[in-house]
């Protein structure tokens, strides 16, 4: 009986899922009513460019940001984070002010307070992993996450991977299909060549980039300007997307020399999809921009990061 009813939920998710990818369709003329009626514009100072980062990887954003807005999209790269070996990276951020996710949002389908998440089965193999060995390292990354005593009031929720492309940032280099986006807030999008690394970092640089998290916002259909429809003063939040470079030697609770920890990882990428940057060291964290070996729960100044982003919402 338990498994015909798992069944049944399963083809009920199913039917759904369809249904929204049908309304997929004509879902810009839905999201762009929305925006048009409450923008909720920011102020000039806000809303100012901030350009910070790696002017060749500005440079690419923009360029996909122009590519987003002449398909008639109103999303926009704002941020792109990598975690690397060796020496750090800077951020690459495009505004001045932060962005955060936003409670009951319907321009991202939210499922109400809901923060949702989606592993891609189809990219999770490494040559020494397969997709269930790193998928279960994500989820435990996911749930420590969602264990912080300061996202109390938001759960991180799991969502099925249904065989559909979930991201969409690595068909802009010829990567992958441009996916369905609006599956879930965060997409782990997988474990690409190093040559996709080489060409969102620089040429060289995806023998140092483990991962990196980019995340969009949402942007004004009339004027492709930032959006603020709750008034917090932070850019909103449309998705996030997180890849991991292939070119390493990937394990489970593994120390260097020997490899990279897919669970360390997935923890410091998603503290990026949850909306805290890097810091330090010093002080020794999770969220350093630097990989120090095995690091699955936060420090003291990851969890007073979580407090601050999270402490307020739903509001």
């Amino acid at each position: 009986m338990k498994k015909m009813e798992q069944l049944k939920e399963r083809k009920m998710y199913g039917l759904v899922l369809s249904l929204v990818l049908i309304a997929s369709l004509v879902l810009p003329a839905v999201v762009y009513a929305a925006d048009t009626d409450n923008p909720g514009k920011l102020d000039q100072e806000h809303s100012k460019p901030a350009e910070e980062g790696d002017p060749e990887v500005l440079a690419l954003m923009y360029e996909i940001n122009e590519k987003l807005a002449a398909q008639g999209l109103n999303i926009a790269v704002e941020e792109i984070e990598f975690f690397t070996i060796g020496q750090g990276r800077p951020a690459n951020r495009v505004h001045q002010e932060e962005h955060r996710w936003v409670a009951n949002d319907p321009r991202r389908l939210a499922q109400h307070n809901d923060i949702t998440y989606l592993v891609d089965q189809s990219d999770g193999t490494t040559s020494s992993l397969t997709s269930v060995q790193t998928e279960d390292a994500i989820d435990k990354a996911m749930t420590t996450w969602n264990d912080e005593k300061c996202l109390d009031k938001v759960d991180i929720v799991k969502r099925d991977d249904w065989d559909y492309d979930p991201d969409i940032f690595d068909s802009f280099f010829g990567f992958g299909g441009f996916g369905y986006w609006f599956l879930a807030d965060i997409t782990h999008a997988g474990w690409l060549p190093k040559e996709f690394f080489d060409a969102v970092g620089g040429p060289g640089d995806g023998d140092h980039i483990l991962g990196f998290s980019v995340t969009f916002i949402w942007v004004s259909v009339d004027t492709g300007e930032p959006t603020d429809i709750n008034g917090d003063n932070y850019l909103d939040t449309a998705l996030n997307e997180v890849y991991y470079n292939d070119n390493f030697q990937w394990g489970i609770d593994i120390s260097l020399p020997d490899g990279f920890d897919v669970e360390t990882v997935a923890l410091h990428e998603s503290g990026h999809s949850l909306g805290i940057g890097h810091f330090g060291p010093p002080p020794e964290a999770v969220m350093n921009p630097v990989y120090a070996g095995i690091q699955q729960s936060p420090f003291p100044v990851d969890h007073a990061s979580m407090c601050t982003v999270w402490k307020s919402w739903p509001k």
